[in-house]
């Protein structure tokens, strides 16, 4: 860059000195016309000669410009100065007219040398100045004009006159070059400013466009990331329900068997002290006893079995009443001595298609929660009515309710407020994906002290499309 800014100054420099060398061309070939009718008129040839000299190198040099290097013009120039100056003091001494090439000296100088060199090439002019004025002042030098002769003659004032003008046209054409350079070099860096604001603002657009897409991808990915984390976890916890509902599996059928010894021993018992007359009030309450423990135990295998089972269909009939009696059966341990369950299902309900294991899973979920939300002793309210196309199922408890900032969230994956340990924050997230499976919504409705409503809707059946799709994704 810098290399190509100096070769720029130094383009300038020569066109400026092209231009002196053509103002000093027109200026001796003025002078030598005003010149010659001065020698015509005071026969004074010295002046003529030099001037005619000086404008005859001119020329020659005007005509091989571009073979001469601009400083041999500019010391051309300069010694043309210097002889014309010095023919000028010699014989006219102080009213010399070409005192005012002085001006032009360090200007030509320093073009083409450094500013030192300028100043010393002035202190030059000055020491010729004042020599011919000490000659001058000494007599050793006399005017051979006569003064009022000189002042008088209109050939020396048109002389003094063109060298002022010409001199004053050679410093303001310098000072136009430079204006001029300067003008067009601003203007060139206006350009540069602007085409680097445009570039600026084109990269800092691009910039922000990819701050952007990179923000997008993070966001993507954080997404994606967190999807994986889910499903990652909601794949563990189907290993785990798996396991467990192996292991259900297993104890409900190791339990079934004594059970059914116990049954039949009951009936058998039963039958044979009837038979016998042996039954009193006291044998027939106990053998009532046993005939509930017996039936309550066959609940609970029966819900055990429906929580285990691995069937992916969904074309299955489901009772919801059913269904819920054999959750609470379950969870009896959860809401036995402490907390009322009232049941409220409308008569003759229809049923349902879906999943039945999987639909025992959700209201098993929602059951518990409403159980752990009440601290002491409380009531779980069931209500089950039918639609026009779909079955609502109501779980309310009187437990401590769900703030308006946590029930935006209780279905989010891993969210949850009980204590560490206790829950991993996926069940209702895991219920609210099986019942969409069953085209399905459910609703939350919570007050803080109050307690907490949820809202089940099942459709009768699935369509045909969304049936396969679900079956599709849980493939």
């Amino acid at each position: 860059m810098s290399q190509a800014r100096n070769r720029e100054i130094e383009a300038l420099q020569a066109r400026i000195l092209q231009r002196a060398l053509d103002v000093f061309f027109v200026l001796a070939l003025l002078a030598t016309a005003v010149l010659g009718v001065r020698t015509y008129l005071f026969q004074e040839w010295t002046t003529l000669i030099v001037v005619l000299a000086v404008a005859t190198m001119l020329f020659f040099m005007r005509r091989y410009r571009e073979k001469i290097p601009s400083g041999y013009i500019s010391t051309t120039l300069v010694s043309t100065i210097f002889i014309v100056l010095a023919a000028g003091l010699f014989r006219l001494g102080l009213l010399a007219a070409a005192i005012y090439y002085i001006t032009l000296v360090p200007i030509f100088t320093y073009l083409t040398t450094t500013y030192r060199k300028a100043l010393y090439t002035l202190g030059l002019c000055l020491f010729m100045y004042g020599s011919f004025a000490f000659l001058y002042v000494q007599g050793i030098l006399k005017a051979d004009y006569n003064l009022d002769e000189y002042v008088t003659n209109p050939i020396s004032w048109l002389l003094n006159m063109t060298i002022v003008a010409l001199t004053s046209l050679a410093i303001l054409d310098i000072v136009n070059f430079f204006r001029n350079g300067l003008l067009q070099s601003y203007s060139e860096l206006e350009k540069h400013r602007d085409h680097l604001e445009e570039s600026v603002a084109e990269k800092t657009a691009n910039l922000h466009h990819v701050n952007e897409e990179l923000q997008s991808s993070n966001r993507e990915l954080q997404t994606k990331l967190k999807e994986l984390k889910e499903a990652q976890n909601q794949l563990l916890a189907k290993e785990k329900l798996a396991s467990l509902g192996m292991l259900t599996a297993g104890i409900a059928h190791e339990i079934k068997n004594p059970l059914n010894y116990i049954s039949s021993s009951h009936k058998l018992l039963e039958s044979r002290l009837k038979e016998e007359g042996q039954i009193d009030a006291e044998v027939e309450q106990l053998l009532s006893f046993i005939e509930t423990g017996s039936s309550k135990m066959n609940g609970i295998i029966k819900g055990l079995n429906h929580f285990s089972r691995e069937q992916e269909n969904y074309d299955e009939t489901c009772n919801i009443p059913e269904i819920l009696e054999s959750c609470l059966n379950m969870l009896s341990h959860l809401t036995s001595g402490r907390i009322e369950i009232r049941e409220d299902y409308q008569s003759d309900l229809p049923l349902i298609y879906g999943n039945v294991g999987k639909l025992h899973q959700v209201f098993t979920n929602l059951i518990t929660n409403a159980a752990q939300a009440i601290e002491g002793k409380g009531t779980i309210h069931l209500e089950v009515n039918a639609s026009a196309d779909a079955i609502c199922t109501k779980i309310s408890d009187s437990g401590s309710g769900i703030s308006a900032e946590n029930l935006k969230k209780i279905q989010d994956p891993f969210f949850t407020t009980k204590a560490p340990g206790i829950g991993t924050g996926l069940g209702l997230s895991i219920t609210r994906r099986i019942i969409e499976e069953h085209q399905g919504k459910i609703l939350f409705q919570s007050e803080i002290g109050k307690g907490t409503t949820v809202e089940v809707y099942l459709p009768y059946a699935l369509t045909e499309t969304k049936a396969s799709i679900v079956k599709e994704n849980d493939a």
